[in-house]
C-alpha cells in the first residue's frame, strides 16, 4: 500500500521507500526550516526596509539595490575551485548547503514580501545562476574521482539536494543531467574494477573440476552460482567434485555484485532508470564478451586436451547463467524501458566459443592419433608373421581409452559420445590410408596378416565398449582389411561378385578395393595376387631378385582381363 502511494506522488516516486524525504513528508507536524530549535531567520529588519522606502516613495530603488546585493552575496557563495578528494566531501556539503539555504531565503522571501518586490523571474535566476556555477565546479572536480564507492557517495549528497529543492518547487532538470554524467562515469569505473577482477579470476584458475569438501562449501557455491546440480549431485558424498572449475562461482558471485551496485546508483533519487537498465545490459555483455568469452578462446592454444575440455565445461556454464541473467534482467527493469526479451550478444558468444573448443579438442585428439599412427613402421615387403599387435597399436588403445575414461569425463554424455566416434573414425580412415600410400605398390601376405592383427587388436578394444555407433565407424576398416585377407588367400575375385560383395564388403569404396588387389600378394602355395604380377617380374619385393614368370606369356592377357572386369564392375557398382 505504501509503495503504491509512493508511485502516485510524483515527489515520492523518486524516493526510496520510507526514505528520509519520504518520512519528511508524511509527518503531521509541519516543520519550519526557518524558524526551529536549530535555525531561525529573522525577516524584521528586511519588513523594516521596505515600510521605511514604501513611506520614502523609493521602493523600486530599494527593489534594485536589493537585487545587485543578493547577486553579489550569491557570488560570494560559490567558491573558485572545488574538491571531491576529501573522505566527508565536506566542500561539496558545504557549497550545496550554502546554495540550499540561499535559495530557500529567496523563495520564503518571496512569498513574504509584497508582490513584484522579488518576481519568480528574479529568483529563478538566481538559482539557475547557483546550479550552473556548482555542476561545472563539480563537473570539474570529477576526473580525480577514480573509486567507484567515492562516487556513489558523490551522487548521494548531489541526490540529497535535488530532492530538497525539488520539494522548495526549484527546477533540477541540470541537475539530473548531472547524476547522468556521474552515473556514466560510475558504470565505467565499475566496468574497470570488473573487469580487472575477471581477468585476475581466469588467470589464476587451476582449469581443473572444482573439489567440495563439506555441505557448507556446496551451498555456498549453489547459492551464488547458476547451477542445478544433476541427483546424483542433490545429495552428495563428501568430498564430491563440481563439473566447473572454480572460475565458474567466482564471476558469477562478481556479476551478481555489478548488478547490486549499478542499481544501488538508482536509490534514493535517480529518475533515469531505464538508462540503468541500457547501460547494465551493455556493460555487463562488453564484460562478460570481452573478459571472459574472448578470454577463454584465447586460452584454446592449449596443447593439453584436458585443459581445453575444462574450457568448454565452463562455457557451457556460462551460457546457461547468460540465460539466467536475460530472465533476471528483464524481471528487474524498470517500467519505463522497453518491453519484451533482452538477448545478451554473451549468449551467442559462449556459444560459438564452445564449438571452437570442441574443434580443438578434436585437433589435438587427432593430432595425437596421427603422431601415434606416423610410428607404425609397416614393411609391406615383409615375410615375417607377427603373433602380437603392434606397438603403436597397443600404444594408440591405450591413449584411446585414456581419454574417455579421464580427459573427455567432464563432458556430457552425448557430446562425450560424438567426440570419442569422430575419434575413431579418424583413426580409421588413417589406418586405411597406410595401405593405400602411393610409395606402397606390393603387399605380401605376411605384411597383410601383420596389419589385420592390429586392426583386429583395434576391434576388439572398441568392442570391449560395447558402443555400438564407434564399432560402426570401424566398418569400412574391418571390411577393408578382411578383403587384404582373402586377397592374400587368392580370393580377391569375391569381391566383384556382386552376390557376395554387397555382404561382406559393402562399405569398402570399389576404386580403394581394387587399388588394394592390384597390390596385395598372394602367400607361398598360392596363386600370385592378380595385378602383381607385372610389377613382381620389375625386381620388387623378393629381396631386388628379379621374379620367375611362373605364368609364362599368360600373365599379360590375365592381367588385362582384370583391367577389363574393374573398368565394368566400377561402371555399375561404383558408390
Amino acid at each position: 500500500k505504501e509503495r503504491w502511494a509512493a508511485e502516485q506522488d510524483s515527489f515520492l516516486a523518486a524516493s526510496k521507500l520510507n526514505s528520509a524525504i519520504e518520512l519528511v513528508a508524511d509527518e503531521q507536524e509541519e516543520f519550519d526550516v526557518l524558524n526551529n530549535e536549530e535555525v531561525q531567520v529573522d525577516f524584521s529588519p528586511l519588513f523594516e526596509c521596505l515600510h521605511i522606502h514604501e513611506a520614502l516613495g523609493q521602493m523600486d530603488a530599494f527593489r534594485a539595490e536589493y537585487a545587485t546585493t543578493r547577486r553579489r552575496q550569491k557570488e560570494l557563495l560559490v567558491p573558485s575551485s572545488l574538491t571531491l578528494d576529501d573522505d566527508d566531501l565536506a566542500g561539496l556539503s558545504s557549497l550545496l548547503e550554502g546554495i540550499a539555504g540561499f535559495a530557500i531565503v529567496e523563495q520564503a522571501t518571496m512569498h513574504k514580501t509584497p508582490e513584484n518586490f522579488r518576481t519568480r523571474a528574479d529568483v529563478d535566476e538566481l538559482w539557475d545562476s547557483m546550479v550552473q556555477s556548482a555542476i561545472t565546479l563539480i563537473s570539474a572536480a570529477l576526473p580525480s574521482v577514480t573509486n567507484d564507492e567515492k562516487l556513489l557517495k558523490v551522487k548521494g549528497v548531489i541526490a540529497l539536494f535535488i530532492q530538497t529543492m525539488d520539494s522548495w518547487s526549484y527546477s533540477v532538470s541540470a541537475l539530473d543531467s548531472l547524476l547522468l554524467t556521474i552515473f556514466s562515469k560510475y558504470s565505467d569505473l565499475l566496468k574497470t574494477r570488473y573487469s580487472d577482477d575477471f581477468a585476475e579470476i581466469i588467470a589464476g584458475d587451476d582449469y581443473m573440476p572444482m573439489p567440495i569438501t563439506n555441505a557448507e562449501e556446496f551451498a555456498k557455491v549453489l547459492s551464488v552460482s547458476w547451477y542445478t546440480p544433476p541427483p546424483e549431485l542433490q545429495d552428495p558424498v563428501y568430498p564430491c567434485i563440481l563439473p566447473f572449475s572454480q572460475m565458474y562461482p567466482m564471476i558469477c558471485i562478481d556479476i551478481r555484485n555489478f548488478l547490486n551496485q549499478i542499481y544501488l546508483f538508482s536509490d534514493d533519487h535517480f529518475s533515469h532508470t531505464a538508462v540503468i537498465d541500457s547501460t547494465l545490459r551493455t556493460a555487463l555483455d562488453d564484460l562478460l564478451v570481452t573478459k571472459v568469452a574472448n578470454s577463454l578462446s584465447s586460452r584454446l592454444s592449449s596443447q593439453y586436451p584436458g585443459q581445453i575440455v575444462q574450457i568448454l565445461t565452463n562455457l557451457e556454464h556460462f551460457e546457461t547463467a547468460c540465460n539466467e541473467l536475460e530472465s533476471l534482467l528483464v524481471s528487474a527493469r524498470s517500467s519505463a524501458s522497453a518491453a519484451g526479451p533482452i538477448t545478451l550478444s554473451a549468449t551467442a558468444a559462449f556459444r560459438q566459443t564452445s564449438k571452437e573448443a570442441e574443434i580443438r579438442i578434436f585437433e589435438l585428439v587427432n593430432s595425437k592419433i596421427d603422431d601415434l599412427i606416423e610410428t607404425a613402421e609397416y614393411d609391406w615387403l615383409s615375410t615375417y608373421i607377427p603373433d602380437i599387435a603392434s606397438p603403436y597399436m597397443s600404444e594408440l588403445t591405450r591413449y584411446l581409452g585414456n581419454i574417455m575414461s579421464s580427459v573427455l569425463i567432464g563432458l556430457p554424455e552425448t557430446l562425450k559420445e560424438q567426440m570419442y566416434v569422430a575419434s575413431l573414425a579418424h583413426v580409421s580412415s588413417a589406418l586405411l590410408s597406410l595401405p593405400l600410400d602411393p610409395g606402397v605398390t606390393i603387399i605380401s601376405s605376411q605384411a597383410v596378416t601383420a596389419y589385420a592383427l592390429d586392426v583386429a587388436h583395434l576391434v576388439n578394444f572398441v568392442t570391449s565398449l560395447d558402443d555400438d555407433a564407434a564399432l560402426a565407424d570401424l566398418e569400412e576398416l574391418r571390411q577393408t582389411t578382411a578383403l587384404m585377407q582373402l586377397a592374400a588367400q587368392g580370393k580377391g575375385d569375391e569381391f566383384f561378385d556382386s552376390s557376395v560383395s554387397g555382404i561382406k564388403f559393402g562399405t569398402v569404396d570399389k576404386l580403394k578395393g581394387a587399388e588394394l588387389l592390384e597390390k596385395v600378394k598372394i602367400g607361398p602355395g598360392s596363386r600370385p595376387a592378380l595385378a602383381s604380377l607385372n610389377t613382381l617380374g620389375n625386381g620388387q619385393g623378393n629381396g631386388g631378385r628379379e621374379s620367375p614368370t611362373v605364368f609364362g606369356g599368360g600373365a599379360g592377357k590375365f592381367t588385362t582381363g582384370l583391367g577389363e572386369r574393374f573398368g565394368k564392375f566400377a561402371g555399375r557398382d561404383r558408390s
